[in-house]
Protein backbone atom coordinates (compact mmCIF):
# COMPACT_ATOMS: atom_id res chain seq x y z
CA UNK A 1 0.00 0.00 0.00
CA UNK A 2 1.24 3.38 -0.89
CA UNK A 3 -0.10 6.93 -1.14
CA UNK A 4 0.36 10.28 -0.06
CA UNK A 5 1.89 11.11 3.53
CA UNK A 6 -0.15 14.41 3.38
CA UNK A 7 -3.41 15.83 1.89
CA UNK A 8 -0.97 18.40 0.05
CA UNK A 9 2.06 16.84 -1.48
CA UNK A 10 3.23 17.78 -3.31
CA UNK A 11 3.06 20.60 -1.02
CA UNK A 12 4.42 23.92 -1.90
CA UNK A 13 7.25 26.04 -0.55
CA UNK A 14 9.07 28.92 -2.42
CA UNK A 15 10.75 28.05 -5.53
CA UNK A 16 9.98 24.33 -5.13
CA UNK A 17 7.68 21.67 -3.71
CA UNK A 18 7.90 18.94 -1.12
CA UNK A 19 6.64 15.26 -1.82
CA UNK A 20 5.70 13.15 0.91
CA UNK A 21 4.70 9.52 0.26
CA UNK A 22 4.22 6.80 2.78
CA UNK A 23 3.86 2.79 2.11
CA UNK A 24 3.68 -0.27 4.20
CA UNK A 25 4.37 -3.99 3.48
CA UNK A 26 3.70 -6.82 5.44
CA UNK A 27 6.20 -9.94 4.61
CA UNK A 28 5.53 -12.68 6.17
CA UNK A 29 8.00 -15.07 7.53
CA UNK A 30 10.85 -12.97 7.65
CA UNK A 31 12.72 -11.76 10.47
CA UNK A 32 14.10 -8.45 11.25
CA UNK A 33 17.85 -9.83 11.34
CA UNK A 34 17.92 -10.65 7.52
CA UNK A 35 16.04 -7.59 7.08
CA UNK A 36 19.02 -5.68 8.37
CA UNK A 37 21.35 -7.66 6.61
CA UNK A 38 20.16 -6.76 3.06
CA UNK A 39 19.38 -3.43 4.41
CA UNK A 40 22.85 -2.19 5.01
CA UNK A 41 24.53 -4.29 2.28
CA UNK A 42 24.66 -1.56 0.29
CA UNK A 43 27.46 -3.30 -2.53
CA UNK A 44 24.40 -4.88 -3.50
CA UNK A 45 21.93 -2.56 -4.09
CA UNK A 46 22.48 -2.76 -7.80
CA UNK A 47 21.31 -6.43 -7.50
CA UNK A 48 18.43 -5.65 -5.16
CA UNK A 49 17.00 -2.29 -6.85
CA UNK A 50 17.52 -2.46 -10.61
CA UNK A 51 17.24 -0.42 -12.79
CA UNK A 52 17.26 2.50 -10.65
CA UNK A 53 20.29 1.95 -8.23
CA UNK A 54 23.53 1.97 -11.07
CA UNK A 55 26.56 1.40 -8.74
CA UNK A 56 27.53 1.95 -5.01
CA UNK A 57 30.61 2.96 -3.17
CA UNK A 58 30.36 2.27 0.31
CA UNK A 59 32.66 4.69 2.79
CA UNK A 60 32.51 3.75 6.03
CA UNK A 61 30.08 1.30 8.09
CA UNK A 62 29.68 2.08 11.57
CA UNK A 63 27.54 0.10 14.67
CA UNK A 64 24.76 2.62 13.95
CA UNK A 65 26.04 5.26 11.43
CA UNK A 66 26.62 4.55 7.67
CA UNK A 67 27.67 6.72 5.02
CA UNK A 68 27.61 5.92 1.13
CA UNK A 69 27.25 7.25 -2.25
CA UNK A 70 25.22 6.02 -5.13
CA UNK A 71 24.36 6.43 -9.13
CA UNK A 72 20.62 6.42 -9.34
CA UNK A 73 18.44 6.49 -12.61
CA UNK A 74 15.01 7.53 -13.38
CA UNK A 75 13.45 6.69 -16.74
CA UNK A 76 10.86 9.35 -17.11
CA UNK A 77 8.48 10.51 -19.91
CA UNK A 78 10.61 12.02 -22.12
CA UNK A 79 14.17 11.41 -20.61
CA UNK A 80 16.24 9.27 -18.44
CA UNK A 81 17.76 11.14 -14.78
CA UNK A 82 20.54 10.46 -13.61
CA UNK A 83 21.85 11.49 -10.20
CA UNK A 84 25.08 10.73 -8.28
CA UNK A 85 25.09 11.14 -4.40
CA UNK A 86 26.40 10.99 -1.15
CA UNK A 87 24.17 9.37 1.67
CA UNK A 88 24.23 9.68 5.53
CA UNK A 89 22.23 6.59 7.16
CA UNK A 90 21.46 6.44 10.32
CA UNK A 91 20.04 2.78 12.37
CA UNK A 92 18.00 3.08 15.67
CA UNK A 93 17.13 -0.74 17.34
CA UNK A 94 14.30 -0.20 19.81
CA UNK A 95 14.23 -3.30 20.95
CA UNK A 96 14.86 -6.94 19.76
CA UNK A 97 11.63 -6.54 17.21
CA UNK A 98 11.75 -3.18 16.31
CA UNK A 99 13.95 -0.83 14.64
CA UNK A 100 14.00 2.55 12.43
CA UNK A 101 16.48 4.45 9.87
CA UNK A 102 17.43 7.51 9.32
CA UNK A 103 18.55 8.16 5.46
CA UNK A 104 19.45 11.63 3.71
CA UNK A 105 21.54 13.02 0.76
CA UNK A 106 24.32 15.02 2.17
CA UNK A 107 25.66 15.65 -1.53
CA UNK A 108 23.04 15.23 -4.50
CA UNK A 109 23.90 16.59 -8.26
CA UNK A 110 22.47 15.36 -11.21
CA UNK A 111 24.93 13.80 -14.28
CA UNK A 112 24.62 15.23 -17.41
CA UNK A 113 24.71 13.43 -21.23
CA UNK A 114 24.94 9.88 -19.10
CA UNK A 115 26.93 7.26 -20.70
CA UNK A 116 28.28 9.46 -23.42
CA UNK A 117 31.95 10.54 -23.96
CA UNK A 118 30.98 14.13 -22.55
CA UNK A 119 29.37 12.96 -19.51
CA UNK A 120 29.57 15.27 -16.63
CA UNK A 121 28.70 16.14 -13.39
CA UNK A 122 26.48 19.22 -13.28
CA UNK A 123 27.40 21.53 -10.09
CA UNK A 124 24.93 20.92 -7.17
CA UNK A 125 21.62 22.64 -7.03
CA UNK A 126 21.56 22.67 -10.94
CA UNK A 127 19.98 20.57 -14.35
CA UNK A 128 16.76 19.51 -14.84
CA UNK A 129 15.62 20.21 -10.51
CA UNK A 130 13.50 17.14 -10.50
CA UNK A 131 14.81 15.93 -7.55
CA UNK A 132 17.16 18.32 -5.14
CA UNK A 133 17.45 16.91 -1.75
CA UNK A 134 16.17 13.25 -0.64
CA UNK A 135 15.64 11.67 2.87
CA UNK A 136 13.66 9.21 4.11
CA UNK A 137 12.95 6.94 7.83
CA UNK A 138 11.83 3.67 7.31
CA UNK A 139 10.24 1.25 10.45
CA UNK A 140 10.34 -2.05 10.77
CA UNK A 141 8.51 -4.40 13.45
CA UNK A 142 8.79 -7.98 13.76
CA UNK A 143 5.44 -9.85 14.89
CA UNK A 144 2.40 -12.01 13.74
CA UNK A 145 5.11 -14.30 12.13
CA UNK A 146 6.75 -11.88 9.63
CA UNK A 147 7.47 -8.68 9.23
CA UNK A 148 6.02 -4.79 9.20
CA UNK A 149 7.96 -2.76 6.92
CA UNK A 150 7.06 0.80 6.17
CA UNK A 151 9.15 3.68 4.10
CA UNK A 152 8.17 7.39 4.41
CA UNK A 153 10.34 9.02 1.63
CA UNK A 154 10.15 12.86 1.37
CA UNK A 155 11.83 14.62 -2.09
CA UNK A 156 12.28 17.89 -2.84
CA UNK A 157 12.18 19.79 -6.21
CA UNK A 158 12.23 22.32 -8.21
CA UNK A 159 8.12 24.20 -8.91
CA UNK A 160 6.69 22.76 -11.48
CA UNK A 161 5.25 25.87 -13.77
CA UNK A 162 1.75 26.89 -13.60
CA UNK A 163 1.41 26.76 -17.11
CA UNK A 164 2.82 23.12 -16.99
CA UNK A 165 1.18 21.91 -13.98
CA UNK A 166 -1.97 20.36 -15.36
CA UNK A 167 0.24 18.09 -17.35
CA UNK A 168 3.74 17.26 -15.46
CA UNK A 169 2.03 16.72 -11.45
CA UNK A 170 -0.40 13.93 -12.82
CA UNK A 171 2.97 12.19 -14.04
CA UNK A 172 5.06 13.33 -10.83
CA UNK A 173 2.33 11.54 -8.35
CA UNK A 174 2.66 8.30 -10.39
CA UNK A 175 6.16 8.75 -10.48
CA UNK A 176 6.33 8.70 -6.54
CA UNK A 177 3.67 6.04 -6.12
CA UNK A 178 5.42 3.56 -8.29
CA UNK A 179 9.23 4.04 -7.25
CA UNK A 180 7.59 3.46 -3.42
CA UNK A 181 6.00 0.28 -4.63
CA UNK A 182 8.97 -0.72 -6.21
CA UNK A 183 11.33 -0.33 -3.33
CA UNK A 184 9.07 -1.93 -1.73
CA UNK A 185 8.16 -4.87 -3.51
CA UNK A 186 12.06 -5.14 -4.66
CA UNK A 187 13.23 -5.24 -1.04
CA UNK A 188 10.81 -8.21 -0.03
CA UNK A 189 12.49 -10.06 -2.79
CA UNK A 190 16.20 -9.05 -1.80
CA UNK A 191 15.41 -10.42 2.41
CA UNK A 192 13.88 -13.53 0.42
CA UNK A 193 16.97 -14.13 -2.12
CA UNK A 194 19.33 -13.35 0.43
CA UNK A 195 17.61 -15.35 3.32
CA UNK A 196 19.44 -18.24 5.51
CA UNK A 197 18.86 -21.28 4.14
CA UNK A 198 15.44 -23.14 5.11
CA UNK A 199 15.89 -24.21 9.24
CA UNK A 200 18.59 -22.60 9.93
CA UNK A 201 18.86 -19.94 12.82
CA UNK A 202 19.15 -16.67 12.32
CA UNK A 203 21.77 -15.30 15.35
CA UNK A 204 20.13 -11.88 16.97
Amino acid sequence: MTAPATPDSPKKVPFGLIHHWIGAKFLPGVTIAEALRVLRDYSRYPDYFPPSVVHVETDSLGDSDDQFSMVLMKQLQFRKLVLDADYWSHHVRVDERRLYNITRTTRLQEIANYGAPDQHLLPRDEGSGLIWRLYSVTRIQERDGGLYLEIEAIALSRDIPSGWRFLVEPIVRHKSREALAMALRQTEEAVRSAGTPAGARVSR
